[in-house]
């Protein structure tokens, strides 16, 4: 397989969608050996709170070390940010709290957006020169470059979040890795998918 470039900014900023993946495949470990110390917001930890399993998994694992819990405060650029793209007259429509809270915690201090919700991220992302990563680069990024996950296990987790419901870009780690190791992938100074 060939290796490919993930450029990240560190640390890599979780939104719900993204830490969900893990939370409800219990690759949780997988996620903290990739990116030590990726942040979890408030915001964020809110929308996870609020489904009970997905609750008491990240509760046992904040307690590990491998991820750090932050806010976005009041007054600051990132809380100013988060009121003016969440708030309800904003055309065409409002985003989601977490993708937002994610967004502009990366934009005033630094780091790697991480989320599977293109629809809402990229185009900020690109406007503001922020990098970002999908479900899809962090698998082909484990398997190709970091060597922490075979792609027999590349494929069991990818399965177990099909079965979760999870709404993925292809069928197949196999398909994801295959996106960046073949070229397909853009792979672009600014942002991934």
């Amino acid at each position: 397989m060939a290796t490919t470039t993930f450029p990240i900014d560190p640390p890599l900023v979780l939104d719900a969608d993204l830490l969900s993946c893990f939370l409800h495949t219990n690759h949780l470990a997988l996620l903290g050996k990739l990116y030590p110390q990726a942040v979890i917001l408030d915001v964020v930890r809110s929308e996870i709170d609020k489904v009970p399993s997905l609750r008491s998994a990240l509760g046992q694992v904040t307690q590990s070390g491998w991820f750090s819990l932050r806010s976005v405060d009041v007054p600051s650029d990132e809380a100013a940010e988060y009121a003016f793209l969440t708030r309800k007259k904003r055309l065409p429509s409002p985003l989601g709290h977490g993708e937002v809270a994610v967004m502009a915690w990366v934009r005033y201090n630094g780091g790697t957006v991480g989320s599977n919700n293109l629809r809402d991220v990229r185009t900020y992302c690109q406007d503001n020169n922020l990098r970002f990563m999908t479900i899809r680069a962090i698998v082909a990024d484990a398997v190709l470059n970091r060597k922490n996950l075979s792609m027999v296990d590349a494929e069991s987790f990818w399965a177990a979040m099909l079965t979760k419901g999870r709404r993925l870009p292809c069928q197949t780690a196999q398909e994801a890795v295959d996106y960046y190791s073949t070229g397909r992938g853009k792979h672009h100074s600014i942002w991934l998918d």
